[in-house]
């Protein structure tokens, strides 16, 4: 999607343009800014959603597990990297963040492809998503996080 300043779109599309090339980027299709209610209805219509290797989906992340489309992701070395994958081991789906650029291209490829592969991964995730959205244990743990940190402020 693109934002609200045309300055950081300009930048995202040439980026987009020097990594993929003219002829591929024709095929990448950008939207304007939308309202949550038309985000939430693309979003529901989605076959799954695509982490970039540098940053993560976020709170995009969980609204997807939230109707179980599926995220590819890398784990990587930066903490941000690591956000779909630490939500998939919360929910104990350990096989679904990828370690490798080929594994993150051939998880793309097959959830695009093998829509019965697709609804089962979806099946998986709306049947562990309670982990994330129903844990009661998070809210103490970030409780104590948040006193560590001020207490050290």
């Amino acid at each position: 999607m693109t934002g609200k300043d045309p300055r950081g779109n300009d930048v995202l599309h040439d980026r987009l343009l020097r990594n993929l090339g003219l002829t591929l980027l024709k095929r990448v299709r950008l939207f304007p800014a939308l309202s949550f209610d038309k985000y939430l209805r693309l979003l529901s219509i989605s076959t799954m959603i695509i982490d970039s290797p540098v940053y993560a989906g976020g709170l995009t992340s969980f609204d997807a597990f939230a109707f179980g489309i599926p995220e590819v992701t890398r784990s990587g070395s930066l903490h941000i990297q690591n956000f779909a994958t630490g939500i998939y081991r919360r929910m104990g789906l350990d096989d679904l963040p990828c370690q490798t650029t080929e594994q993150y291209i051939a998880l793309a490829v097959r959830l695009g492809t093998e829509p019965d592969y697709r609804q089962d991964v979806s099946r998986r995730i709306l049947e562990r998503n309670h982990w994330i959205f129903e844990d009661g244990d998070t809210v103490p743990e970030h409780e104590r996080l948040f006193e560590m940190m001020l207490s050290s402020y």
